[in-house]
């Protein structure tokens, strides 16, 4: 397998909707993985596509 070959979920964000339910979801599941979130951004950032707005506004 090469380096193109490897499985990345930033290439399956498309939408903001894409992004939203993905940062929900990385919120339910922190208390199961701490990193849930910081990856879930990690791979927002990947996919070029920015954080919503209700998430920026709560930090």
């Amino acid at each position: 397998m090469n380096k193109d070959d490897r499985f990345d979920a930033a290439d399956y964000i498309r939408t903001s909707r894409d992004v939203d339910a993905l940062l929900r979801t990385a919120l339910e599941e922190v208390h199961d993985d701490p990193d849930a979130v910081d990856e879930a951004i990690r791979v927002i950032e990947r996919s070029g596509h920015s954080l919503p707005s209700w998430w920026t506004e709560a930090r």
